[in-house]
């Protein structure tokens, strides 16, 4: 933890200079999530991230319902998941915002890969939609069921402003700050054989 946060204070260090913008680097608590969960669905909407509405959707078209949803029920995974989940801010002092964030898991032990249980996508309904999406959580997923059998740290998500990825385009700056591409892993649920033509149309329009 205490290796992370030099590094990450670092980075921000040297960009603060740039900038002479100032930043403080904090863990953050419950209380921040309403703030810290509202900047993540901004910063994944602009410009809009897949990925992240598999585990985040937003439901019947209603962006601020389905916000307010996904705050509560961060709110109680955060809860129910300590001391392994850490959500660590950094703020923008002046503007007294969150200008970034990182979830991390601290894993002491290769047992909870044994006791999780099998993914389903039930924040879908279930149908084509489900099935699809289902495959391909289980495909994200399993980068760290192949190289997580040891005590490790995952970064779960992290978000900043503006907004950087693990695409193409940004690597080059992970690299830059000693990161490597452990592997390069693509999403490809595969259509069922079964599904009738109407379903293979919802389907495709799913994979789009």
């Amino acid at each position: 933890m205490a290796a992370i946060n030099r590094r990450t204070l670092s980075s921000f260090a040297r960009y603060s200079r740039l900038r002479r913008v100032k930043f403080s680097l904090e863990l953050a608590k419950e209380d921040d999530l309403p703030e810290l969960i509202t900047e993540q669905w901004e910063t994944f909407d602009n410009p809009p991230q897949g990925i992240f509405r598999l585990f985040f959707p937003i439901e019947d078209g209603d962006w601020e319902k389905s916000l307010q949803r996904s705050i509560e029920d961060q709110r109680t995974s955060f809860i129910r998941e300590q001391p392994t989940v850490k959500w660590i801010k950094v703020m923008d002092v002046e503007k007294k915002r969150i200008a970034a964030a990182a979830k991390w898991y601290f894993f002491d032990n290769a047992s909870f890969l044994a006791k999780r249980p099998t993914v389903e996508v039930d924040w879908y309904p279930e149908g084509v939609i489900r099935n699809l999406l289902t495959q391909a959580v289980k495909q994200y997923e399993q980068p760290q069921h192949e190289m997580g059998q040891r005590p490790h740290e995952h970064l779960h998500i992290g978000f900043t402003r503006p907004k950087l990825d693990a695409t193409d385009p940004d690597v080059p700056l992970y690299e830059k700050y000693n990161f490597q591409v452990a592997k390069v892993h693509e999403l490809r649920p595969a259509m069922p054989a079964s599904l009738t033509r109407s379903e293979m149309r919802e389907w495709k329009r799913c994979e789009e």
